[in-house]
């Protein structure tokens, strides 16, 4: 699993290494240009001790962060939508949000030297609860506040057949992500307030564990948006996703593509030999799951 994961890790980075550094080597070359200029954030003594910090430079860096980091999200985000936009238009989106990713991140310092002031480990539990929040910035263009209140949050609803319930959970919090079974959708579509929701902010809605009818997949379609549903393949003993069908490029009848870093073999039962394209067989997976 490690080996797979370390040539995972080198397959992305031979393929948009080029982009990533494009990006972020401008905001590395003004830094050390700023500092060059102004003076290091650390000032030493001639014996090379720290004798005081240089706020100019100290400040300039916090501000060059939020959109150095702002961009990188913008590109890795590109990158996985197989967009054709170049690095620029990373850097032009960062500065758009601009002062939003400003106010997130001086938002997140702020927690974060909170929970060092009270204890050790509520501080990395503060920075790992908000660290998506600059995701949510870049990408959904919600505010700081909205970002840091609902980034990486969960709702696990324990009875999903409580429907009202369920219905009343996402109106408070309108998901981003929604993934249920079939029967699930079927019951909730059925469900007028369900059917009332905003769901300009839901980017998946998420269908596995059965078939879904074309039928009842329009009919979802009609309450949440076109290209927004996606299915998923796998059991238990997968953990439990082996291939999706996008939402992009979603096929009506088939269990999609393979999810990265997963194998899958179509193979003769008996003699364990590889099948031909069309033939069927038992399935044989690999992958990090």
């Amino acid at each position: 699993m490690i080996l797979q994961r370390l040539k995972e890790s080198l397959y992305f980075w031979r393929r948009h290494l080029a982009a990533l550094f494009v990006i972020s080597a401008p905001f590395a070359l003004i830094g050390e240009a700023f500092q060059w200029l102004v003076g290091p954030v650390i000032v030493n003594d001639a014996g090379g001790q720290v004798v005081g910090f240089n706020a100019a430079s100290m400040l300039f860096l916090m501000m060059l962060r939020p959109l150095a980091e702002g961009a990188l999200i913008f590109q890795l985000s590109i990158i996985q939508r197989g967009d054709g936009q170049g690095p620029w238009h990373s850097i032009f989106a960062a500065f758009l949000r601009f002062p939003y990713l400003l106010g997130t991140y001086f938002l997140m310092a702020l927690a974060v030297s909170v929970g060092w002031m009270l204890l050790f480990f509520p501080a990395f539990w503060i920075y790992a609860r908000l660290c998506f929040a600059p995701f949510r910035v870049m990408l959904r263009g919600d505010t700081p506040l909205n970002a840091l209140r609902t980034a990486s949050t969960f709702l696990l609803i324990p009875d999903p057949r409580d429907i009202d319930h369920f219905v009343a959970e996402m109106t408070a919090r309108i998901p981003t992500v929604l993934a249920a079974v079939p029967a699930l959708y079927q019951m909730l579509c059925a469900n007028e307030t369900f059917r009332n929701l905003d769901f300009s902010g839901l980017r998946m809605a998420i269908s596995g564990a059965a078939p879904f009818a074309k039928e009842e997949v329009q009919r979802l379609e009609s309450v949440i948006g076109k290209d927004k549903f996606c299915e998923v393949y796998g059991m238990t003993e997968t953990s439990p996703v082996i291939t999706l069908n996008p939402s992009s490029h979603f096929k009506e009848g088939h269990v999609g593509i393979p999810l990265p870093g997963t194998e899958v073999r179509i193979v003769d039962v008996d003699t364990g030999k590889e099948m031909p394209l069309g033939e069927p067989g038992e399935i044989i997976a690999a992958g990090p799951q």
